[in-house]
């Protein structure tokens, strides 16, 4: 499984870059944010350059009353398509027809996006989809209270019939574990500098577990994880703003382990029946 690190800050992306070296970090850059720059530009002094999924950022546009044109959108792929392992359609949330025709638009252009269904839209539209991709972002559900989608997301599973399925600002660990994602995205893995609760993941107890910034006593009792994610005790016991760079490295690494351990659990456990056990229990 592939977690996508999501953030609109160009500084804390580049600290999650520069920190994993040598490893390459897996980034979700947003067009609508960093649609004036280009992202060689973006990381021009940083190596590896990072994997980059673009996202068109339709989401965050629509609630600032904006507007993103398909043609800017495509130009802008095509101009840093040796920067981007996937980018996403230019998806219009209740909408499907337009989301459709902008999918044309791209692929006429000889482009591939990440087709996108939202919650909302009919079977139907995701049918049709399934049986033209083997990839599928699913959009509409990173929002508050995420858990309440299990019963929907379950029916997209079992409408993919195995074909790859990406979860747009999914993070819930409920739906993480219930469901076997090829990829998901999201910005929780920033939560430490943003809400001064940092979350460090726990592979002895398949969970995470939360240290609040200058809570010295959680710091020191969770110091095992905090080494284990290249950090150490002092980066949240004795916070000050220039360990943001060190807060971005913790929460990167630890959601990584996360993956790792969600890829090991899908592959032991039989993801069908497991999800259809844990959204019944949901449901009830």
């Amino acid at each position: 499984m592939t977690i996508w690190l999501a953030d609109s800050c160009k500084t804390n992306l580049r600290y999650v870059v520069n920190g994993l070296q040598p490893e390459r970090a897996r980034l979700l850059l947003s067009y609508f944010y960093f649609r004036d720059t280009n992202i060689g530009d973006l990381f021009r002094d940083c190596s590896p350059m990072p994997w980059v999924f673009l996202d068109s950022g339709a989401f965050s546009a629509a609630t600032q009353g904006a507007k993103i044109d398909v043609g800017e959108y495509a130009a802008y792929v095509e101009r840093n398509i040796d920067h981007i392992e996937i980018f996403a359609n230019l998806d219009c949330i209740g909408n499907a027809q337009r989301t459709r025709a902008n999918q044309e638009f791209l692929e006429r252009r000889g482009l591939r996006p990440l087709p996108v269904f939202h919650a909302g839209e009919a079977w139907s539209v995701l049918e049709q989809m399934v049986s033209q991709y083997d990839y599928i972002g699913l959009g509409g559900i990173a929002i508050k209270r995420t858990q309440r989608f299990a019963p929907w997301i379950k029916r997209c599973f079992e409408i993919a019939e195995g074909n790859r399925l990406h979860g747009f600002g999914v993070s819930n660990w409920f739906l993480l574990r219930a469901f076997p994602w090829f990829s998901t995205d999201h910005s929780s893995w920033g939560s430490g500098f943003r809400y001064g609760s940092l979350p460090l993941f726990d592979p002895r107890q398949g969970r995470f577990v939360k240290v609040n910034l200058r809570d010295r006593e959680t710091a020191w009792r969770c110091s095992r994880l905090l080494y284990a994610c290249s950090g150490s005790p002092t980066d949240t016991a004795l916070w000050t703003r220039d360990k943001r760079a060190a807060l971005c490295h913790i929460g990167a690494v630890s959601w990584m382990r996360a993956a790792r351990w969600l890829t090991g659990w899908h592959e032991q456990n039989d993801s069908e029946s497991h999800a259809t056990k844990e959204v019944t229990v949901c449901q009830n």
